[in-house]
């Protein structure tokens, strides 16, 4: 129903960061994805605000590193959330759905601004070697990035092409036995192995097909 979508993103919208540094948007060819690369077309007037989120969901994200702040894993969990929240909420609206034409139309702002700014601050807090803002869950968050970026529906995150940055350096950390990862208390090959295997293989559906889908982005670049 409505009102569980409705809730989803009203709990992002509340534990999102309050405000952030601004981050130009950039703007690719979308001549060139369809060609088989992307590089980047103008930096935008358009300032997004680099807001994430972090590991406690029942507040927002303070200042400083670790579970508190703001954390690439949890940011790129906020962005796949929203979107899909919002995706079904679309989809009953359009079924004729009241509270969800209501909703989307009241928090109209809102909800343009909440994936934005979160790519937002991905961007400026890039890397795919390590958990941005927090060492620990590196495949779990490169994992995570797969999932946002196909769910929203893009290839690259501010100048960054994040398949082939991602998997270039994924591919340089395989164990020999052919796994990911290490064994320890708190991790194990296994996770991080299945991790590393679904974002190679871009294994999530994205909610809409897109022209992007399928692009190719050659490691090598």
């Amino acid at each position: 129903p409505a009102a569980t979508w409705i809730g989803v993103v009203e709990g992002f919208i509340f534990t999102q960061a309050a405000d952030g540094d601004p981050v130009a948007r950039v703007i690719f060819d979308p001549k060139a994805a369809k060609e088989g690369y992307v590089k980047p077309h103008t930096v935008t007037s358009i300032k997004d605000r680099a807001r994430g989120w972090g590991y406690h969901g029942a507040e927002k994200p303070q200042k400083g590193t670790g579970q508190i702040a703001e954390t690439g894993s949890m940011t790129t969990v906020g962005i796949a959330c929203v979107a899909i929240g919002l995706n079904e909420l679309e989809n009953l609206a359009n079924k004729g759905d009241k509270d969800a034409a209501r909703f989307l139309k009241d928090k109209y702002k809102e909800k343009e601004t909440l994936i934005m700014d979160g790519m937002a601050w991905l961007a400026k807090n890039w890397t795919v070697t390590e958990n941005p803002n927090y060492k620990t869950w590196h495949f779990y968050y490169v994992y995570g990035l797969e999932r946002a970026a196909i769910l929203y529906g893009t290839e690259t995150l501010g100048d960054k092409v994040w398949y082939r940055d991602g998997a270039n350096a994924i591919l340089k950390v395989q164990n020999e036995d052919g796994s990911w990862g290490k064994d320890t208390d708190w991790f194990n090959t296994c996770w991080d192995t299945c991790f590393s295997i679904l974002f190679l293989r871009r294994a999530t559906r994205p909610l809409v097909a897109t022209e992007s889908e399928g692009v190719r982005l050659l490691l090598d670049e």
